[in-house]
This record gives structure tokens, sequence and C-alpha cells, in this order.
């Protein structure tokens, strides 16, 4: 969620009903590099000193729903990093699982599976250092390949989080190498929760990926449970959402997810309360946008004489974003019926 969980995107979640939102990934180096500016609007932008640009952005008020996530491969530097934003959070996480190249090259994220030593090591420093109402969590991934081992290696990485001081795991349920067009591997958390030490089962697991609707949801929890019973195990019941937030942040509503068109809409205008930079704003809309199934494949647009072919209206709205500079721009670009008057097609 690198570039997408801004702090408009965390307040629009927690509005539509998510429970916690966990910041971008920030690495420690650039917190500690860092400046805090209380803005006009009450919030603090933590910035880089030299290249002046944004670290991470808070709402004071937000921080019981606030989680800063951290990308990081040394203990030192990790806690120092946690405890300068510790007034703004109410969760430190460590993200395990991220496959980026650029986080693994720098020995952060999921590199850290391999580095159970090093990965232990930062849990147990942010413990000893961080206000123990601070609960210091992890997101890891399924560890080595979809074979018979996998929940093995799981289950001893996890139990050495725990062991360390862990307070709650998520688990991305995929592999490092693979890609978001495979399937999680959902069959597998119920065996990964059989399968930690019974002293770790009152600590949270927390399941990841592929959770786009309410009903795959519940879905997912139905399954866990049926094969969890008679087994004497239970689980935290708890998800997270990622992609399928991104996609349309009202997926947290109990009552539904709200048309795309308002999600959008009241997105742009968070942003413009937070003073967000349109470049930033566009790419979190461009994702929602090419995802969402109202604008790639039921929209379409009468212009004159003339319909928009199916399968058109989301390369028309997606090159609107790409060339917008202003908010109004983006608020332009989303709009169907200002669309339409602005512009003519052969």
């Amino acid at each position: 969620m690198v570039r997408a969980s801004t702090l408009p995107f965390r307040e629009e979640c927690i509005r539509y009903g998510a429970d916690i939102a966990f910041t971008e990934e920030v690495i420690d180096r650039k917190i500690l590099d860092s400046v805090e500016e209380r803005l006009n609007d009450g919030t603090v932008l933590f910035k880089t000193e030299k290249s002046d640009t944004r670290a991470v952005h808070f709402n004071p008020a937000g921080k019981n729903e606030t989680t800063i996530q951290l990308g990081t491969a040394d203990d030192i530097l990790a806690a120092k990093a946690a405890l300068k934003t510790i007034d703004y959070v109410s969760e430190v996480n460590i993200n395990m699982g991220c496959p980026k190249s650029f986080s693994i090259q720098g020995g952060m994220g999921a590199a850290l599976l391999s580095s159970p030593d090093r990965a232990t090591a930062i849990v147990r420093s942010l413990r000893n250092d961080v206000p123990v109402d601070i609960p210091v969590t992890c997101k890891i991934r399924f560890i080595g390949d979809n074979d018979d081992k996998m929940v093995e290696r799981t289950s001893e990485f996890i139990s050495g989080l725990i062991n360390a001081g862990a307070d709650a795991v998520t688990v991305h349920m995929r592999t490092v190498p693979m890609r978001p067009r495979e399937p999680a591997i959902w069959t597998s958390f119920a065996d990964l929760i059989k399968a930690l030490p019974s002293d770790h089962a009152k600590v949270p697991i927390i399941a990841n990926g592929d959770f786009f609707t309410r009903s795959a949801i519940s879905l997912f929890r139905q399954q866990v449970d049926n094969e969890l019973e008679g087994s004497g195990r239970t689980w935290s019941n708890s998800v997270m959402i990622a992609r399928g937030a991104l996609y349309n942040p009202s997926i947290f509503s109990k009552g539904g997810s709200l048309p795309i068109e308002q999600v959008m809409n009241d997105f742009v205008s968070c942003c413009e309360k937070y003073n967000e930079p349109p470049v930033a704003v566009k790419w979190t809309v461009a994702q929602t946008m090419d995802q969402s199934k109202q604008f790639c494949t039921y929209r379409r647009i009468k212009t004159g004489m003339k319909k928009i072919r199916h399968g058109e209206p989301i390369k028309f709205f997606r090159e609107r974003i790409q060339t917008a500079k202003t908010m109004q721009d983006i608020r332009d670009g989303i709009s169907p019926d200002i669309a339409i008057k602005k512009c003519r097609f052969d």
C-alpha cells in the first residue's frame, strides 16, 4: 500500500468502518531524517529535512485508529523510528512481507523471512523500548514454496516472533514469489492456526489476501471456522484488507459498498481538506478507477449521436486523470457528466 495509505485514505477507511488503518510502509531512516511540522489543520507532517519530501502524515485525533508500518532491517533504528512517531499511533507494525526489490535489497520486508534472528531482534528491541500499552505487531507471508513444509516453516517463524514479544501477526496468504494475480492460499490458514504451539493460541493471527468483497470475507471466516471445528483451536476472526480497500474503501461499511463515484468524490474532498498533493491523489484515484467494474465494465456514456464502445470508458477517464494538474481537474476527470460536456468524440 505504498503511495496509497496516505492520511486522507486512512481517514476514509476509518469513516467507513475499519477498526484500524496502517500507514504506508515508511523506512526507519526516512522517519529519523525527518522533521515534524504541525500544520494549520492540526495534523502533523513528517518530511525529510534535506529533500523536503513527505515521509508520513498523521492526524493526532486519529491516534487510536492509526498503526505506523515500518520498513526496517535494524533493531536499533526500528526502535528509534517508532519512538519518534509514538505520540500519533496506537500500534507499531514491522513489514516482513513486502516482496519489492527495493525492500528486499535493503534487508527489509520479505528478506526478514529468511533472517529469523534479525526479525526477532527487531521485535525484541521494539517491545523493550515502546510503551507496553502500544502493541508491536508483524506482517509476514507464508514461507517457502506452497508445499508440505510451508505451514511448518511459517508456524516456526511466527513462534519466534511471539517469543520475542510480538502481540499479533498478520499473514498475507501468499509466498514471496507469488504475484497478486495468483490466488491467495486460503486453505492453509486453518492448518497454520492448528500448527502453532498451544501456548501461543491467544495471540491474534490475522488473515490477509484476496478480500475484495464483504461476501468473500464471510466465506473465508466460515471456511476457517469449519476447518477448526473439533480441533480445540479458535482464531481472531480478524482480517486485513489491502487492495480491496484501495479499489473501494467503502468495503468496510457494514451496509455494503457505496457507488464508486461517491466514494472517489468523498476521497478527493478529504484530500482537499488535508492539502494532499494532486500527484499523490491522481495515483490513488487511478488505482480505484482501474479496478472498478462500474468504470471498467458497466459504464456506457452517450455523447451526442454516438455511444462510446464497450470497454472504452476506462481509457477515457484514465487519460483525464493522467493529465490532471489540480484537484478540480481530478474531480472533472471522475465525473462522467462534466467529461461529456467538455469532450467530443469523432
